[in-house]
């Protein structure tokens, strides 16, 4: 027979129990591939998820088809050893990748593997490229971003801020680009002449930024983690999203603007409802070396196009596909 201890024991550890469960992250992802085991300096997926670049720490990027698992390119700006990409963005379209080493910038043609475009530039620190590849925001390692024309090569735009600009962002429609600096502001810039639309104050420096594709929503993430999603049309503050401090290393809005997918170190992937403001869902993706930290950097994040499902890519060189609950 069992004691009053052991009755209230056993239901401890049924409530602790439940209460782990409830804290665990979600499900297993769908399908794993491992692009690139020795782990990369900088990954991007496509707008739909079909294609994943990862560039490894052997300063080459390896262009893959996700629903073959087929590598189709492989890819290097130059010669030298110590070069490597930076950073890339994929046009909305899926025809062009646009990759970034420190001080070179590549356009190329996704069916073919080849580049279209060669530009030698002051040291980049984030790049966007337009929905149909004809331009691209680039934001150097200084004070200001640039829209670049990289059919004619000029510079249409230069976005100037008081400190180190840390991120860019396009909208998917073409019309806005946005710009956060460690001057802890975040600017929204019409596309169509070059004017200043909103200023954004932090009190920390912004080190994240992203536009959705309708252009009605921007997100903001700002040291140590506090992260705000704007109105595009009236410039006030929609949601701040409470991620524990949790700063965003890449981010995607669904086509629909209901939904919302933020990575992050150490905390996974993270899915809010952009209705509420609330957090859906966490997952964690695959840990590729055991002798790492215990978190996978999140670098990229794509939803399917039926949003049913999304991709992640991860600084492990680890690409996953998860199911949306």
């Amino acid at each position: 027979m069992l004691n009053k201890a052991s009755l209230t024991s056993g239901a401890t550890f049924l409530l602790l129990s439940l209460m782990l469960a409830a804290c665990e992250p979600g499900e297993e992802a769908l399908s794993t591939w491992e692009h690139a085991p020795e782990g990369v300096y900088s990954a991007a997926l496509s707008y739909d998820g079909q294609y994943a670049m990862a560039a490894s720490v052997d300063g080459y990027a390896k262009l893959w088809n996700n629903s073959k698992n087929r590598l189709l390119h492989t890819l290097k700006h130059t010669g030298e050893d110590s070069a490597g990409i930076i950073d890339s963005d994929f046009s909305r379209d899926g025809r062009f990748l646009l990759t970034a080493e420190r001080k070179t910038l590549t356009l190329w043609k996704i069916d073919q593997g080849k580049y279209l475009g060669f530009w030698l530039l002051p040291p980049m620190r984030d790049i966007a490229l337009s929905a149909k590849g004809r331009y691209a925001l680039i934001g150097f390692k200084d004070d200001f971003a640039t829209y670049l024309d990289l059919g004619t090569g000029q510079f249409v735009y230069s976005f100037r801020h008081r400190d180190r600009v840390s991120s860019v962002a396009l909208s998917g429609d073409g019309r806005f680009a946005l710009t956060g600096s460690e001057d802890g502001i975040a600017k929204l810039w019409n596309l169509e002449n070059g004017d200043l639309l909103h200023t954004w104050q932090h009190q920390h420096p912004v080190r994240y930024v992203a536009l959705s594709a309708s252009g009605k929503l921007a997100l903001t993430n700002e040291v140590p983690g506090e992260t705000r999603v704007w109105d595009i049309r009236s410039g006030e503050l929609r949601h701040t999203l409470p991620a524990n401090g949790a700063r965003v290393s890449t981010a995607v809005f669904s086509a629909s603007d209901q939904h919302l997918l933020t990575g992050h170190a150490g905390q996974g992937i993270m899915l809010w409802n952009l209705e509420s403001g609330l957090k859906l869902q966490r997952w964690r993706p695959k840990l590729n070396h055991g002798w790492r930290p215990g978190a996978a950097i999140v670098l990229a994040l794509a939803f399917s196009k039926d949003e049913r499902e999304f991709i992640s890519a991860t600084a492990h060189g680890v690409t996953q596909r998860w199911r949306m609950p």
